[in-house]
């Protein structure tokens, strides 16, 4: 391997370097909270002098000739103010008041005017989003600057991160991931890759994050879409479709007239993705009675179609597409009867609230119950509960499932969906949401 060339430029840049260690060494003693908050910029320090510091600056003589060098320029006074050869340096008397003059003579930017570019910048995002819930996020930060801390978490000097974040809490529309991406930073793939998890860990914060929401579910709540965003459904639903805003000819269609589109056909499940939900309205449930929402997807497919019943997959939270659509369901039919059929576990419980308080107010659970989770464990369905799900479960408040609760909490295990496939057929459901007799699988 060839011996890196060490030029005279290498050499004399070296030397400069070592001549300010002195310095450096001084601009870290100086260079504290306090100081950086404004509170102590006309106070002064007077730091020792002994072997630590000869071994931080270069050693003994580096360090007596680097102090009388900036003693000569006015930086700092001697203790003793003159030193000979034979004398040793006790301490160092440097007034706060002349960091900036230091620094300057260091070549970097002295650290209080780095926290006032700091929070002038944070302001000025915080501005930005002062109608919404980062202005307390933003808020956090500047409360932790002004105090002199060293912000680290977040990154204040990447910027992006925060032009996305505040993009993401001002949109009001749906938009694709990598659209969005791209038109915040010019490349499609940098908010996934870079941004994503940092984004969402902040959005947690905000008034639309459920406990036990994926990312994903996040980013539906606040319009942001990937190409996997869709409503599946299995049973008799009619919408109308919007086509006045396409702007394709859709006159070949069948609905052309009416823009009306009966689904009871489509035995084995309909799906429609984020751009038809948005120009389409569920209209009409012909001959349904009973409506099953399904966590999980083998589940949902397992479930073969009844004219008197409709499935919904509801995988997780549904966006807000999905509510906008499905939400006039209960406006036309208040009194059908609706069942959610989840996970049972901490997780599957939020779910199960969230579609009851946000868009079916008659909810009730189906096969989350004690004796079936009884039955699944006697069947060996059961996953070991973690201490911090149990934590999150003990604090949870379900009324319609607090007897599940507290099952789990007793046997220490949870029961997810899918493991009931491997164990047990599923039963129809009748109106009142009991099972009857014959089977479906």
């Amino acid at each position: 391997m060839a011996e890196k060339k060490i030029t005279q430029k290498t050499i004399q840049a070296k030397q400069a370097d070592s001549e300010k260690r002195f310095a450096l060494w001084l601009i870290g003693k100086a260079n504290t909270a306090s100081y950086r908050a404004g509170s102590g910029k006309n106070g002064s320090i007077h730091p020792k002098i002994n072997g630590k510091v000869y071994e931080a600056v270069g050693g003994r003589n580096a360090c007596r000739q680097q102090a009388k060098t900036l003693a000569k320029e006015g930086l700092l006074r001697l203790d003793p103010p003159v030193l000979t050869d034979l004398m040793e340096l006790k301490a160092i008397h440097f007034d706060l008041s002349d960091m900036p003059r230091l620094c300057e003579w260091v070549g970097i930017a002295d650290p209080k005017k780095q926290q006032e570019i700091q929070i002038e910048k944070i302001q000025t995002f915080q501005e930005e989003v002062s109608d919404t819930f980062l202005y307390g996020y933003y808020e956090d930060i500047l409360e932790r600057l002004r105090t002199g801390q060293l912000v680290k978490d977040p990154n204040l000097g990447d910027e992006l991160f925060f032009h996305f974040l505040n993009a993401m809490a001002k949109n009001e529309s749906s938009i694709w991931k990598r659209v969005f991406s791209a038109y915040i930073s010019g490349s499609s793939k940098i908010f996934e890759q870079n941004y994503e998890k940092r984004v969402c860990t902040v959005l947690r914060l905000s008034p639309l994050y459920e406990e036990g929401m994926e990312n994903e579910d996040l980013l539906k709540a606040y319009g942001i879409l990937t190409y996997s965003q869709t409503l599946e459904w299995k049973g008799a639903l009619v919408y109308r479709l919007d086509k006045t805003k396409h702007s394709g000819d859709v006159s070949v269609l069948t609905c052309a007239d009416t823009g009306v589109i009966d689904t009871s056909e489509n035995v084995w499940g309909t799906v429609l993705n984020a751009q038809t939900l948005e120009h389409s309205e569920c209209i009409e449930l012909p001959g349904v009675k009973q409506i099953l929402i399904i966590e999980n997807k083998a589940n949902y497919e397992a479930m073969p179609y009844r004219k008197d019943t409709l499935y919904l997959y509801c995988h997780g939270f549904f966006s807000p597409k999905e509510i906008s659509f499905l939400k006039k369901i209960p406006e036309i039919y208040p009194e059908m009867n609706v069942f959610h059929w989840g996970d049972m576990d901490y997780g599957g419980m939020r779910i199960f609230e969230f579609n009851r308080t946000r868009l079916f107010p008659r909810l009730k659970p189906w096969k989350m119950d004690t004796e079936t989770y009884e039955k699944a464990l006697s069947d060996g369905a059961g996953i070991d509960l973690n201490e911090e799900k149990r934590k999150k479960l003990e604090q949870f408040e379900t009324e319609m499932l607090r007897d599940l609760k507290e099952s789990i909490l007793k046997y220490g295990k949870e029961i997810e969906q899918e493991r009931l496939l491997l164990r047990k057929k599923i039963s129809d459901l009748t109106e009142d949401g009991q099972e009857c007799p014959s089977s479906v699988l």
